[in-house]
């Protein structure tokens, strides 16, 4: 078995910590260069970014499932460390058992135009909230949803067409709150629809959820 799968084995099991697994890997780093030579000096190979990602995804799973142990349970032995060329460890880590991808970071920092932070873009995967329902519930509100409204809406269980159609029907006006509180009622598009064509003016929110609630 690879050396250096052996030592994210030990680091995923807890027999090693973070730090003294790194060093570990820097001391293999420097007795895999090998006496001086003539020839050009290579640098060893190391783990970066997305590779590093996928590594530690990979050994991480094999190490949890040979114990027996779900992948999400058993991170938690990576909770604490150091950075290590690249991108901070712990956060690759804390991704991986979140099943948080390079992609998916990438995507939805492009989303939000703004650098989310670790714990909002893993409450966002934890919550179901994959790049195609952010963008286009973002699109729906002209970008104007935070991640919190985003994941909200999806705990809610509020579509993409049904944000669309209620802020249609009261002309962009409602906000993520009332279109939640419009689906926790049951409200459907076709109802306020009705509503609207029986009286012929406009309606409140809260008018349109007591004559639902009124049956």
């Amino acid at each position: 078995m690879d050396e250096r799968k052996k030592i994210l084995e030990l680091v995923a099991s807890g027999q090693l910590s973070i730090d003294e697994g790194d060093r570990i890997l820097d001391a293999l780093d420097q007795a895999s260069a090998g006496p001086a030579d003539p020839k050009p000096f290579r640098e060893p190979e190391t783990f970066t970014g997305e590779s590093l990602y996928h590594a530690i995804t990979d050994v991480v799973k094999e190490s949890m499932r040979g114990a027996g142990v779900g992948l999400k349970s058993g991170i938690g032995v990576f909770a604490t460390g150091r950075p290590r060329r690249g991108r901070d460890i712990d956060e690759i880590v804390r991704f991986a058992s979140h099943g948080v991808s390079p992609g998916y970071v990438r995507d939805m920092r492009g989303i939000f135009d703004e650098d989310l932070s670790p714990d909002e873009l893993t409450d966002l995967m934890n919550h179901g909230v994959n790049v195609e329902y952010a963008r286009e519930m973002r699109d729906v509100f002209a970008d104007e949803l935070s991640p919190d409204e985003v994941r909200e809406l999806m705990d809610h269980g509020v579509r993409v067409d049904y944000a669309r159609e209620m802020r249609d029907i009261f002309e962009d006006e409602l906000s993520a709150d009332e279109i939640r509180e419009l689906m926790d009622h049951g409200v459907r598009v076709e109802f306020v629809r009705e509503m609207i064509d029986a009286e012929s003016t406009d309606l409140e929110v809260d008018e349109v959820i007591r004559r639902r609630d009124e049956g």
